[in-house]
């Protein structure tokens, strides 16, 4: 990992700053309509059942994060203990909640 040039979008002003709300609001639309649809669609019913691991998705997930996280802090020798806590809290909470709190079918709710 290495720094490159770039704007950090570390608040949300930040982001309005560099992203007007208006264009921020369309790209949403345009980006989450697609990934919508093709979560919609059932693996089983179109051959590709077999393709993945239908569950403990957020598992896989933070192992494959913390995984990456860890590897680049290394060897740019850079590290944040904030990180570390956040993955043991993502962990905890997920070993709480059991396998099933957010896989392809179920997610968390809002209320």
């Amino acid at each position: 990992m290495s720094m490159v040039e770039g704007k950090a979008l570390l608040t949300n002003d930040d982001v309005e700053a560099y992203l007007p709300m208006e264009l921020d609001r369309s790209w949403r639309t345009r980006s989450s309509t697609p990934s919508a649809a093709l979560h919609s669609v059932d693996p089983d019913a179109v051959g590709l059942g077999d393709l993945g691991r239908p569950t403990d998705y957020v598992a896989r997930q933070l192992r494959t994060w913390y995984g990456s996280w860890t590897s680049s802090a290394q060897g740019a020798q850079y590290d944040d203990q904030r990180i570390h806590d956040l993955h043991g809290y993502f962990q905890s909470e997920h070993s709480r909640a059991g396998p099933g709190w957010c896989t392809a079918t179920t997610a968390p709710t809002t209320s």
